[in-house]
């Protein structure tokens, strides 16, 4: 087990960062291409979102790279939940894509997949490095359980954050706004079929995609 968990935080840190700084940098050089192209902001918020993907990434990694105290990992966990949504949300902003003047639209349909694999990559990375933290401590079946959980979590909060506008930090700022809209979907389940089905069909999605990125993970680790 030790052996497994030294070669996964080898993999985690050096391979991972390597390709999701790679895909960072590309995405933003597509985006200042665009901006030197267009003389417009148009799709700056990308880059903001890409920052957002990173920090879960970065919180993963600080938590699990050795032995941390209970109060911090507990603190740490719920700051990387927290962020964790915004990984896989820039897939959403597909929803901007549209002709405009300036570029063609296969530029701008590179431009936010690019954006948006990159984001993705960051949050199967940072959670296949906390399910293994927790299988590690826990063992399989609550590695698999709490794993599950977390992407029904974040894809109900991707609906909030794509269809409602909620951002992370609006659980400080306006706490009691936020929650009146989290739960108001769970409490009239019947009068909210979009929320449930986006939830249902969004999480499929992140599982199969996570399956397939645990995969090429255990390849690597046995190769």
């Amino acid at each position: 087990m030790n052996a497994l968990w030294q070669r996964l935080r080898s993999i985690s840190f050096d391979s991972q960062f390597i390709t999701f700084l790679v895909g960072s940098i590309l995405s933003m050089g597509l985006l200042i291409f665009r901006m030197y192209l267009t003389d417009s902001l148009m799709f700056f918020f990308l880059a903001w979102n890409l920052f957002l993907a990173w920090i879960p990434w970065l919180v993963a990694i600080w938590l699990t790279n050795k032995k941390r105290q209970t109060w911090i990992l507990i603190a740490g966990s719920a700051i990387w939940l927290l962020f964790f949504p915004n990984s896989p949300y820039i897939i959403t902003d597909l929803f901007h894509l549209r002709p405009r003047n300036g570029v063609p639209q296969w530029y701008d349909l590179t431009l936010i997949m690019s954006f948006a694999w990159t984001g993705l990559l960051f949050g199967l990375g940072s959670l296949y490095r906390m399910q293994m933290h927790v299988f590690n401590q826990f063992g399989k079946a609550w590695s698999i359980t709490i794993t599950g959980f977390i992407i029904l979590l974040t894809s109900y909060g991707i609906y909030l954050g794509r269809f409602l506008r909620w951002n992370s930090w609006d659980l400080f700022t306006r706490p009691q706004e936020l929650l009146l809209d989290v739960v108001d979907p769970l409490l009239a389940p019947r009068q909210n079929l979009g929320t449930t089905a986006f939830t249902i069909l969004f999480g499929l999605f992140l599982v199969l995609t996570y399956l397939s990125f645990i995969q090429r993970q255990q390849q690597r680790i046995s190769s």
